[in-house]
């Protein structure tokens, strides 16, 4: 099963019962200097204890969320839960918020909509060196560059914290289908895209893309 939601930050569902962190995760949201950051990476862990509320069926505290960085041992990286084996993802972009739970591996990406993006040099340059060639030439041919782009950006992010994808290697790694959509199935992980107006939404798991359900939370 893997279930995953999306929401504003600033959503009152998210307002209540902040979490009890564990000290460190703590300590270094607090070093944050931007107040809309560290709210949104509040925001993020609540939604993502609500889901595991939801899938086990009771209260989860937040020192059960833990994280650990693999190469030097810090407090940060892949989040896990100390509670069960379920597989955690959350992501944040201004605003938005967005977690999953699954018991596959799970990556979750949200990024908020730029319109005006699509006509500025920075994301010209951003394509060439993220996105495999074909992919450069089908979003700038495309009658709506940003939104193909966003597409494809999120889909390689949920990959990487699906743990199926380094960011070195985006440009080598294929995710549209040549017309103008995602593909289903990359990298042996099963992708659902979701463009609203306000944010785009990916979600990777290597559970069959039919099984993957949205939350209201």
């Amino acid at each position: 099963m893997t279930i995953f939601a999306v929401a504003h930050s600033d959503a009152q569902e998210l307002r209540q019962g902040v979490p009890d962190l564990a000290h460190c995760v703590r300590q270094r949201i607090e070093r944050i200097r931007d107040p809309r950051v560290r709210g949104d990476m509040m925001a993020a862990r609540t939604l993502t204890l609500k889901l595991l509320a939801l899938v086990e069926g009771n209260v989860v505290s937040g020192a059960d969320l833990v994280q650990l960085c693999a190469t030097c041992g810090g407090c940060h990286g892949a989040p896990a839960t100390t509670r069960s084996g379920h597989h955690l993802s959350w992501s944040h972009s201004r605003g938005w918020v967005a977690a999953s739970v699954s018991t596959y591996a799970v990556g979750v990406d949200v990024e908020v909509n730029d319109e005006n993006w699509g006509r500025s040099p920075s994301m010209d340059r951003l394509i060439s060196s993220v996105m495999t060639d074909g992919e450069e030439e089908e979003i700038r041919s495309s009658e709506d560059p940003s939104r193909l782009f966003m597409m494809a950006w999120t889909t390689k992010e949920a990959l990487v914290k699906a743990g199926a994808l380094d960011v070195g290697r985006f440009r080598e790694t294929k995710v549209l289908n040549g017309s103008g959509q995602v593909r289903e199935q990359v990298l042996g992980f099963f992708v659902d895209v979701r463009k609203a107006a306000d944010y785009t939404l990916a979600v990777a798991s290597a559970q069959p893309s039919s099984r993957l359900r949205p939350v209201d939370v």
